[in-house]
């Protein structure tokens, strides 16, 4: 081995139980508009029958315009179509129960805001996805929004505790907070195979946490606001990622490990508290390498695999 260099309050959850269902229907509803923009609104979904998607329907929103959740409800399978906008904002909840065993899918946009102006969302926001979620197509984006108001500072939040996929083009974005609080903080299993576009703090922070990095270019610059960290748990790289954004592996039971070859990132590595660095693929990265030794008795470690070389605070080749 060989080491150079320098040493608006809203909520979406996807669950899996059986749902409670004040509606006790088995419909597919697909978005018209017709009425408004907001999802318990009836006149706006077809068939027109006086009710709207509940816990055990099936949604479908094509591409008519944004729709907005901003009260607290239930939907058996959720389908957002290209060029479809759904927006959980200001209070709003959305369960999605994923019946019969299917996904829901986003090929449109799924939003969850502390504010965009033209929504008058203004709140804090948190996204919970329990269970599977597809991101398919040329479009599918969740992308997070957040800002600071007139009312002080808004954040905007993550947790994922089970598995979100997606084809090639498929985003899953946080966009960066002014104020640079944004964080997405990972629970579970996890493994993203959209292209993942991070300008948010995104982590784990369980010793049971594992999140995979495992197909499709990833990116992340500290202009933006991007980081990656685990202060407890795994991160787990198994595909070239590109950016400045830091690396920081710095608690115990924590371990970062590449393993695709890493040849020409920018990112500061900081490895600390009993935390491993695994490194079992050629690395290198312009940042700098800090390492400092936990308190009690355990250990710090840094492993680089037999025939690979780690370079730090160096010139990389361009990939």
């Amino acid at each position: 081995m060989r080491i150079s260099g320098t040493l608006c309050c809203a909520t979406i959850v996807v669950a899996l139980a059986a749902a409670p269902n004040a509606l006790a229907q088995d419909t597919t509803y697909t978005w018209t508009g017709n009425v408004n923009d907001r999802w318990d609104e009836p006149g706006n979904w077809s068939p027109n029958n006086g009710l709207y998607p509940g816990a055990a329907d099936k949604a479908i929103i094509q591409g008519l315009g944004l729709v907005k959740v901003v009260e607290a409800e239930e939907v058996g399978i959720l389908q957002v179509d290209s060029g479809g906008e759904l927006l959980i904002c200001k209070g709003g909840k959305l369960t999605m129960w994923r019946k019969d065993g299917i996904d829901s899918t986003i090929d449109g946009h799924l939003i969850f805001a502390a504010c965009i102006d033209t929504t008058g969302c203004d709140a804090m926001v948190e996204l919970e996805i329990a269970e599977d979620l597809k991101i398919t197509g040329d479009g599918g984006i969740i992308v997070a929004h957040a800002c600071i108001t007139e009312f002080g500072q808004n954040v905007v939040k993550g947790k994922i505790t089970s598995r979100v996929t997606g084809g090639t083009p498929a985003l899953l974005t946080l966009e960066t907070d002014p104020s640079g609080s944004n964080d997405f903080v990972i629970r579970g299993h996890i493994d993203i195979q959209a292209k993942l576009v991070n300008n948010a703090s995104i982590g784990v922070q369980d010793a049971t946490d594992i999140l995979f990095l495992s197909t499709n270019s990833k990116s992340g610059d500290t202009a933006d606001g991007g980081e990656w960290f685990a202060t407890a748990g795994k991160l787990q790289v198994d595909v070239t990622v590109t950016g400045d954004a830091p690396w920081d592996a710095t608690g115990s039971d924590t371990e970062v490990e590449f393993n695709a070859a890493i040849a020409n990132i920018g990112g500061d590595v900081a490895v600390a508290n009993e935390a491993l660095l695994d490194i079992n693929a050629d690395f290198c990265t312009t940042g700098q390498l800090t390492y400092s030794g936990p308190v009690s008795a355990q250990v710090t470690t840094i492993t680089v695999a037999s025939a690979k070389d780690a370079s730090f605070s160096g010139s990389c080749s361009t990939p």
